[in-house]
C-alpha cells in the first residue's frame, strides 16, 4: 500500500498520508494530555474539529480544543505540521488575544511567547499548567 495519493493528476501533487496520519496522532497525544491536565483542575474540554490544508498533507480534520475554566477560556489551535524551522504548530489563545505558542522541532514541544521567544519551558504538565495559568491571568 503507498503512502501517498495524488490529488490531481494533471499537477501531480502527491500528498503524504503516512506524515498526515502521524501529525493527527501527534495531536491527539496532546488532546489527550490536555483533557487529563484539565480534569485535574476541574476544567472542562469541548473538542471540536478545525479543517486544514497543506500542500504536503493535503486537507486534515484536525482537534481543536475550548478550555472551560473559573478564570476564562483557552483555546487550543493546530496550525500546521510543515512550519519554518520547526515540524509542529498550535496556538493556545485566551480571550486577551495573547498567545502562546507550542512548536514541535523533532520529537519536543516547546512553548514560545506570541513574539516567538523561547519560554524554555517543553511540554509536560507542570509546563502546560503553568502557560495557562499565566495566560489566564492576563486576562
Amino acid at each position: 500500500m503507498s503512502n501517498s495519493i495524488t490529488l490531481n493528476p494533471r499537477r501531480r501533487r502527491t500528498v503524504d498520508v503516512a506524515a498526515r496520519r502521524q501529525w493527527l496522532d501527534d495531536l491527539n497525544a496532546l488532546v489527550h494530555d490536555i483533557e487529563l491536565w484539565s480534569a485535574e483542575n476541574d476544567w472542562a474540554v469541548k473538542v471540536e474539529r478545525k479543517r486544514i490544508r497543506e500542500d504536503e498533507i493535503g486537507v486534515y480534520s484536525a482537534p481543536a480544543l475550548i478550555i472551560q475554566t473559573a478564570q476564562g477560556r483557552l483555546y487550543f489551535t493546530p496550525i500546521a505540521r510543515y512550519i519554518g524551522g520547526g515540524d509542529g504548530r498550535i496556538e493556545i489563545t485566551a480571550p486577551s488575544f495573547r498567545s502562546v505558542v507550542l512548536i514541535r522541532r523533532g520529537h519536543n514541544w516547546r512553548f514560545y511567547d506570541d513574539d516567538l521567544v523561547d519560554l524554555k519551558k517543553t511540554w509536560s504538565k507542570k509546563n502546560f499548567n503553568a502557560v495557562a495559568r499565566e495566560l489566564l491571568d492576563r486576562v
